[in-house]
């Protein structure tokens, strides 16, 4: 994982963007996170990796929410079938990166992040492992991924 955080921070220092990378202990749920970071739910952003015609697509939705795949497939103009969230198993295999730990941003695809993402000042995201996260502001994650921004949660 030290390589992928390497790369990580490299595209957050070359865009000039304020971050703060936290480490911890281990974190499997949205709760552990809470409890670890002592952060309200709602600043947290979890990123969910579907494949849509063969392509990643990087979910950023807020902690306390559902992914709506029927929002994410109008938000990408297909319809729902043509989503498919990848298995754990998968996700690691494509990203390097544990379940639970991927950030919304630095993976080849295309990044959607929810419009209440977006409410945040300051968000606290996977980093590239379960040990670790990041303290971001959502704007800047939106320029440096080219993200869109839709309500894609429920």
């Amino acid at each position: 994982m030290i390589s992928n955080q390497t790369s990580l921070r490299e595209i957050l220092n070359r865009n000039k963007i304020s971050y703060e990378v936290l480490s911890h202990d281990s974190v499997q749920t949205m709760e552990d996170v809470v409890r670890v970071l002592k952060v309200p739910l709602a600043q947290t952003a979890k990123t969910l990796v579907v494949r849509c015609k063969g392509e990643l697509v990087l979910a950023v939705i807020p902690g306390d929410k559902r992914l709506s795949k029927k929002m994410l497939a109008n938000t990408l103009s297909v319809g729902r079938g043509q989503l498919d969230m990848l298995s754990r198993e998968k996700v690691e295999a494509m990203t390097g990166m544990p379940l639970g730990g991927i950030p919304p941003f630095g993976i080849e695809g295309r990044v959607v992040i929810d419009k209440d993402v977006m409410r945040q000042q300051q968000i606290y995201c996977g980093f590239g492992s379960l040990t670790s996260s990041l303290k971001v502001s959502p704007k800047d994650i939106q320029r440096i991924a080219g993200a869109i921004i839709s309500g894609i949660s429920c």
